[in-house]
């Protein structure tokens, strides 16, 4: 009986003993990148439209576009709508479906990401094993490429309207940042576990040696 209660304090402290200071540097940035791109995708603010005076009057985002009504009041009323209903049109542009659907990619990257390294850094079977860093390394890229496809499209595509162009200037909003943000820690997590790898650092060896 009490052997049984040692080997299982054991293997309890054997819990995350061959996963590197790296790894766990780089799970933690890879889940600071999906919260940032998850909170940038569920938003209506990656553009935002402004009269000449500075005052936003529009924004949009990749499920919705805002609009304020009753601008020259004192009371702002702002009316959300999907984007075929804001621009009257019957079906959704192919620029915007290639945006939405690499957002949705990046955010699968992410998870991917999250979960092999959780799984590395938690199981020491699986630290020993150089397959899951690898995967990781390519899940995050691929979130990180799929999440710059997305930036890049979307603002290079997205028709000003309905709003008259003389009286708005259009321009990138917060959640443009954030993806931003989300892109460059998806990269800095595939480069921090590439250096684990070539530094032989102790993701791979063995605990009980």
């Amino acid at each position: 009986m009490h052997m049984q209660e040692g080997q299982q304090e054991e293997a309890r402290h054997k819990l995350c003993a061959g996963s590197s200071i790296l790894s766990r540097v780089a799970a933690g940035v890879a889940m600071a990148a999906l919260v940032l791109h998850v909170v940038s995708v569920s938003s209506s603010y990656w553009m935002e439209g402004k009269i000449r005076e500075g005052s936003p009057i529009a924004h949009t985002g990749l499920w919705k576009d805002c609009v304020l009504y009753n601008m020259f009041t004192t009371r702002e009323t702002w009316v959300c709508a999907s984007y075929e209903v804001a621009h009257h049109i019957d079906s959704i542009p192919a620029f915007f479906k290639w945006t939405q659907f690499f957002a949705i990619l990046g955010i699968c990257g992410h998870v991917t990401t999250c979960i092999l390294l959780l799984l590395v850094i938690m199981l020491p079977k699986m630290s020993k094993q150089r397959l899951g860093i690898i995967v990781s390394i390519a899940s995050s890229v691929i979130g990180g490429v799929s999440v710059l496809i997305a930036m890049s499209v979307f603002p290079a595509s997205y028709p000003h309207q309905p709003l008259p162009p003389f009286l708005v200037t259009w321009s990138v909003s917060w959640c443009f940042g954030l993806d931003l943000l989300s892109m460059v820690a998806s990269f800095a997590v595939a480069v921090t576990l590439v250096w684990d790898l070539r530094k032989g650092v102790s993701i791979y060896s063995n605990s009980a040696a």
